[in-house]
């Protein structure tokens, strides 16, 4: 179950672990960025859309749920700049498949969304407190992950490593069972040459037996019977472990140490680490980017939630997982400050002048100052 949970929300975690950062036309200051802002300050967007990533990964899709102020039911469309400012969207909800079912789907073939969601069944709420409600698709960002047609169901994260999680299940379930057997194989009753036992001796020595197995008494009592300890043997399942492991790790595309976060060696840890940080840093820019973050704002900038960008684009930049490796910048950093000095160096030897940007940019230093 460890495992599995891992593999569902490992991905989703580390894919959100810093949240983009929005760009509108080299400023920090457009009115794109200030609604963005406000919207961010007052909703839990990063948390919800983290949770979005989760249960997307759980069933075929998952799907967040656009609260906005008015505009009549659930099942109304959503029209284009009907909406006037950041206050108009209320609450943001991530549903599982399971609750957010497709009731009905658009079968107009003159329709842009031909083969697509028209209606969505949403229930909300848990226990007594749940109600379910028709939810038009404009309310409705649909996230599919792996999709192999038209974006509508995608590749739950544990179907590929299903039958693996059922054999790891039985290996570490059997591992226990097989221990409990070969801890303690039991006794050995072995009759002396010429001894005879009648029927009564032989049912009380074996209910004494039983009763030593099963720890009611620490004494046997025989007459021309030797008893002995048929022995013990170690079961050691790690070697079929590690082999379902690194087999689950490979269909998940996740470094093995990063699944199970065990540390063996700094070298090794730090290759697994940059490894998944290159497929987190992929993943965001085919996946988390395209699907889930630009949907929803260009939805909102539609709605006129959020006032559009300048030259109606915008860009969205991600923090690498190893930007916080300070150990890391220490050694670009000396790398850097190296092969400097051997650079002014080759034109110290020359006695060549190196040129002012050179000086500059890279040596800090004015053109009178030699190097």
């Amino acid at each position: 179950q460890d495992i599995a949970a891992r593999v569902v929300d490992l991905p989703a975690i580390d894919s959100w672990r810093y949240p983009p950062k929005f760009s509108d036309a080299n400023s920090d200051e457009t009115d794109f960025l200030k609604d963005w802002k406000d919207i961010a300050n007052r909703l839990p967007v990063w948390r919800t859309l983290k949770q979005l990533d989760r249960v997307t990964g759980i069933g075929r899709y998952g799907c967040l749920l656009l609260g906005v102020k008015g505009k009549g039911s659930l099942e109304t469309e959503v029209g284009e700049n009907t909406l006037t400012s950041p206050e108009d969207l209320i609450y943001l909800r991530a549903l599982t498949e399971d609750k957010a079912t497709i009731k009905e789907w658009e079968d107009s073939t003159n329709s842009p969304r031909y083969g697509l969601p028209l209606m969505y069944q949403v229930e909300v709420g848990t226990g007594d407190n749940t109600k379910t409600a028709n939810v038009h698709w404009s309310r409705i960002i649909h996230v599919a992950e792996d999709s192999l047609d038209t974006g509508v169901f995608g590749t739950p994260r544990l179907q590929r490593i299903f039958n693996r999680l059922a054999d790891l299940e039985k290996i570490v379930g059997g591992g226990s069972e097989a221990t409990w057997q070969v801890m303690d194989r039991g006794l050995h009753a072995d009759m002396r040459d010429g001894f005879t036992m009648g029927p009564t001796d032989e049912d009380t020595l074996s209910d004494e037996i039983e009763e030593y197995l099963h720890g009611r008494r620490r004494v046997v009592r025989t007459a021309g019977v030797d008893l002995q300890q048929l022995g013990s043997d170690v079961v050691d399942p790690t070697g079929l472990f590690n082999i379902i492991i690194s087999l689950v790790a490979a269909a998940a595309n996740i470094p093995q140490r990063i699944l199970i976060g065990s540390e063996r060696g700094e070298l090794a840890s730090s290759q697994d680490a940059a490894t998944w940080a290159g497929v987190v840093l992929s993943r965001q820019a085919n996946f988390v980017e395209p699907v889930i973050v630009r949907p929803l704002v260009d939805r909102l900038i539609k709605f006129g939630v959020i006032r559009p960008p300048k030259d109606e684009r915008y860009k969205v930049a991600w923090r690498s997982l190893l930007a916080h490796d300070d150990q890391k910048q220490a050694n670009v950093a000396q790398g850097k400050a190296l092969a400097l000095v051997s650079y002014a160096g080759e034109f110290e030897a020359q006695q060549i002048v190196p040129p002012a940007e050179f000086r500059e940019k890279w040596l800090d230093l004015p053109p009178e100052i030699p190097v």
